[in-house]
């Protein structure tokens, strides 16, 4: 009663090690960096999709995305006319801030969190997109320090979000004591 795997099982952990080792290595990001910004929607998506896979590894698979896309070029796809290319930009910003203090910090300085706020606060978002700019939202502040949700959201000109995330920072400390 065989795996649905066409290799065997060595096989797979020896081709997965490789890949992981090319990635870290910064032979595949750049490359995939370079075609997010391709004129052509369905290479773009292709090269998102793969840049989402690769956040789903390891935090170093992680950084070499951030090193070689940068928040500067999420933040151009969170802008892209194509709600696919905000939903899969979501997908690959919240599992790059899932329990990584440091780069909720990132995201916060880069602007990009406010970006996701301006998308869900936005006039004519669609809903698949606003509904997936709040998921990442709420990744940011499920790993968010206290204080970062406080001085960036609660007081950070956003009464909206702020009161959203200062109700959620009172669960998060009720649950704590």
């Amino acid at each position: 009663v065989g795996s649905s795997s066409p290799f065997p099982d060595s096989l797979d952990v020896e081709v997965l090690a490789r890949v992981s080792a090319h990635i870290v290595a910064g032979q595949v990001a750049p490359r995939l960096a370079a075609l997010l910004y391709h004129d052509a929607t369905i290479v773009l998506t292709a090269a998102l999709a793969a840049v989402a896979h690769i956040t789903a590894g390891t935090k170093a698979h992680q950084k070499v995305v951030i090193d070689c896309v940068g928040w500067g070029g999420l933040r151009w796809l969170l802008a892209h006319r194509k709600a696919r290319v905000k939903m899969d930009t979501c997908t690959v910003i919240s599992r790059i801030v899932t329990g990584a203090n440091a780069q909720v910090q990132s995201a916060i300085e880069c602007g990009i969190v406010m970006d996701l706020v301006g998308m869900i606060l936005g006039k004519g978002t669609q809903q698949t997109t606003t509904a997936a700019a709040a998921r990442v939202l709420i990744c940011v502040v499920t790993n968010a320090t206290d204080e970062q949700i406080v001085r960036h959201f609660v007081r950070g000109g956003q009464p909206k979000v702020g009161h959203l995330c200062f109700a959620m920072l009172s669960v998060r400390c009720a649950e704590s004591a």
